[in-house]
């Protein structure tokens, strides 16, 4: 039934029939195609995996005790980045000065990368109420009454050898 017109919602074409020259023509128009989507998938996983292997893993530097213009500039010589997370107290580092650092020194991450850092505000000051000349109950109670005081002990003048 090759060449009859076909009907259609009210419509009449005529297929034309499947030659051998037609055949191959066809059949070559495909296999480019997909040749070219092959070539296309090809490029694309040999850029991707090019871009994955060649961004190299660096060194992470120490930047705890420094201050953060200079690690700043340690972190550039390993194409590196700082990042600042927060602010805490930390009595063993000076105050505006890193206190700690993610990922720790020593550890390789890759390059273009952010180092995780926390400014220290130096020792947490305490402020001590004045209880001198006061009764041992009322000296007691003053610390109490506050809840900043939460870890006090008390030491008698006797206790201590006064």
């Amino acid at each position: 039934m090759i060449g009859c017109p076909l009907v259609a919602a009210g419509r009449s074409r005529t297929e034309t029939p499947l030659t051998i020259k037609r055949f191959a023509v066809l059949l070559v128009k495909y296999t480019l195609l997909l040749a070219a989507l092959v070539v296309t998938a090809g490029v694309s996983a040999l850029t991707t995996m090019r871009a994955i292997l060649t961004s190299q893993e660096v060194q992470v530097p120490a930047l705890i005790g420094r201050r953060i213009t200079e690690a700043g500039i340690l972190a550039e010589r390993q194409r590196l980045s700082v990042r600042v997370e927060g602010r805490r107290h930390d009595a063993k580092v000076p105050a505006d000065r890193i206190a700690a650092q993610e990922p720790p020194p020593g550890s390789t991450l890759k390059s273009h990368r952010s180092i995780r850092v926390w400014i220290s505000l130096g020792a947490r000051r305490l402020t001590v109420p004045q209880v001198e000349g006061d009764s041992l109950r009322s000296a007691r109670l003053t610390p109490r009454a506050s809840a900043s005081y939460p870890k006090m002990r008390f030491v008698s003048a006797s206790t201590i050898g006064w």
